[in-house]
């Protein structure tokens, strides 16, 4: 098993065995979400709102769900994203942040979520 925490964040988020998640290339990540119309600026705007706790990230694919794209980043107060593009939604903890009412702003609804538990 590689030593990798972030990979272990978002396999345990899922609770699923590190194994079925692969690391994704930043720039095929930034393909993949610049594709999804909902989530075209997500890293820009997370880089924004956490600064240096978000130069670190990573992305990952599920591979019972390959269509989604899974991101982490922050070693000390650690975060995990599903992004699922069929269903329109961010996933986070316990809590989703879709592109239909209310969160039409998915990714301002997602910051907003992630800053007021910090």
């Amino acid at each position: 098993m590689d030593d990798d925490p972030f990979k272990r964040l978002v396999a345990a988020r899922m609770r699923r065995p590190e194994a079925e998640f692969s690391r994704v290339a930043e720039d095929q990540a930034l393909k993949a979400l610049a594709a999804i119309p909902f989530c075209a600026d997500l890293v820009p705007r997370l880089r924004a709102a956490f600064g240096p706790a978000f130069a670190h990230h990573r992305f990952y694919r599920w591979a019972a769900q390959p269509e989604d794209l899974h991101l982490a980043w922050d070693v000390e107060r650690p975060v995990a994203l599903q992004i699922d593009p069929l269903c329109e939604v961010i996933c986070a903890v316990d809590r989703e942040f879709g592109a239909w009412p209310p969160d039409h702003d998915a990714v301002g609804a997602l910051i907003e979520g992630l800053l007021a538990a910090r």
